[in-house]
């Protein structure tokens, strides 16, 4: 099925080639596909890859870290790398529907939580990210198929993330103790928050924080 292909992303040069190919072959674009696939069968009936004119009685804007609100980008094409506009509902239905494997094959599903390739950067983004270590070996941090993956005392964990300005989201599944969280927030300081409440909402310490850039608000000079 298409659905096995297409994944709820909001970055990386590789899914725009993924998008061009999977229109390429079907004849459609990435919004019939997205809705037809995904968006419908899931009931995410407030969820677009293009801006709808029904959004703008309900918009949430993102803001800088002096709490000033940033002009938000109405999507006039579909794009794999972040156009996406949905709600915390609508995107709760999509990930609850991802973590019990609906709309995908059982290896399917496998293939995309199992290692592919093993992650040995300092830092996910900026300078460090260019220089190697082993902090993170012991949780043998890596990626999936469109998804972070990293071993836990309580099984495997995989997860989601996605940054703009303005903007900062996360979410994790612990699948064998059929745990897990969404985290969407609309600041520039919103990912400061990240490591406490993962922690305190579901005992989530093991998420590797520091690669993520998830640097506490507590711990800023």
């Amino acid at each position: 099925m298409w659905v096995d292909a297409i994944l709820f992303v909001t970055s990386g040069e590789g899914l725009y080639l993924l998008q061009f190919i999977i229109e390429q072959v079907s004849g459609k674009d990435y919004e019939t596909l997205s809705q037809e696939r995904v968006f419908k069968p899931f009931g995410m009936t407030n969820t677009s890859q293009v801006w709808k004119t029904r959004f703008d009685s309900s918009i949430s804007y993102g803001h800088n870290d002096k709490g000033e609100p940033y002009e938000l980008m109405k999507w006039k094409e579909a794009s794999v790398g972040g156009s996406t506009s949905t709600t915390l509902s609508d995107f709760t239905k999509f990930y609850t529907a991802l973590i019990n494997r609906k709309g995908l094959t059982k290896q399917s599903f496998k293939q995309m939580t199992w290692p592919q390739v093993r992650i040995k950067s300092r830092q996910q983004f900026g300078p460090l990210s260019k220089i190697d270590n082993t902090d993170n070996d012991n949780i043998e941090l890596g990626y999936g198929v469109g998804v972070g993956i990293f071993k836990t005392p309580y099984g495997r964990a995989f997860f989601k993330e996605g940054h703009d300005d303005g903007w900062g989201h996360y979410s994790i599944s612990f699948p064998d103790k059929k745990i897990a969280i969404v985290i969407m927030t609309n600041n520039d300081n919103g990912e400061s928050i990240f490591k406490e409440l993962l922690a305190y909402t579901i005992g989530d310490t093991f998420t590797p924080w520091e690669w993520e850039n998830y640097i506490p608000y507590d711990t800023k000079n």
